[in-house]
């Protein structure tokens, strides 16, 4: 049992989409976390982007898997195996077979509000547009995937928020919040910072994404009811 391993890829690279600003995202369930060096030998050299690690312990992902974790469900869609160890194939599939639907999405949709309002309300206080912009687009992609997942029409990566856009009737603002959160990569160090950005633009995304969180609260309500 303490063998017990499993490494995965999920992502932009597992699904076959990924781009210049894609990074490798391997996931890690086990005891110990192996070093990222030993992860690069396990994957192809074409995999050019900056490699990016989540570990859980075994515990960890049975809790998670309990309440149906939306990333569980990711990784149950769209994973792809780079190593099992032990008795790691049982195990993982016996717990992402019986996933429950995700069951956290009111907490999620709170969580968005006050994020947003948080910008809205410290734009005066000095940060830079590009930094509030990055928080927005984080909220964007985030919110997108649920809305995605709760829709019946589970996306995961950046496309998320073109589909979440059409779903909920707003195709017309999916661009906006697609730039908001290439902002969201820019912070993260992954591509260049995509234009200048002024409180304006800012204050034209937290609208846009209050509206955004305004229907998705609709769909998440009749869908509990």
């Amino acid at each position: 049992m303490k063998r017990d391993r499993v490494i995965l890829l999920y992502g932009s690279y597992a699904r076959g989409d990924a781009d210049d600003v894609s990074d490798v995202d391997v996931l890690v369930i086990g005891p110990v976390k192996p070093i990222d060096s030993e992860i690069a030998e396990l994957l192809p050299a074409s995999y050019r982007g900056v490699l990016h690690t989540s570990h859980y312990t075994w515990e960890e992902f049975a809790a998670m898997s309990k309440y149906g974790s939306l990333f569980l469900h990711h990784i149950a869609t769209e994973s792809k195996t780079i190593r099992y160890e032990g008795d790691a194939h049982r195990r993982l599939w016996d717990l992402l077979s019986d996933l429950p639907p995700y069951r956290l999405a009111k907490r999620d949709l709170s969580a968005f509000r006050v994020t947003v309002n948080d910008v809205h309300a410290g734009l005066g206080v000095g940060l830079p547009p590009c930094f509030e912009l990055a928080v927005l687009g984080g909220v964007a992609r985030h919110a997108s995937v649920l809305g995605c997942y709760v829709m019946g029409r589970p996306t995961y990566g950046r496309k998320s928020i073109a589909r979440a856009a059409d779903l909920l009737h707003l195709s017309e603002v999916h661009k906006d919040l697609e730039l908001a959160h290439r902002f969201r990569l820019y912070e993260e160090g992954q591509c260049d910072a995509p234009s200048e950005v002024s409180l304006s633009a800012v204050n034209r995304t937290v609208d846009i994404l209050s509206i955004f969180l305004d229907r998705l609260e609709e769909v998440i309500y009749a869908n509990a009811a």
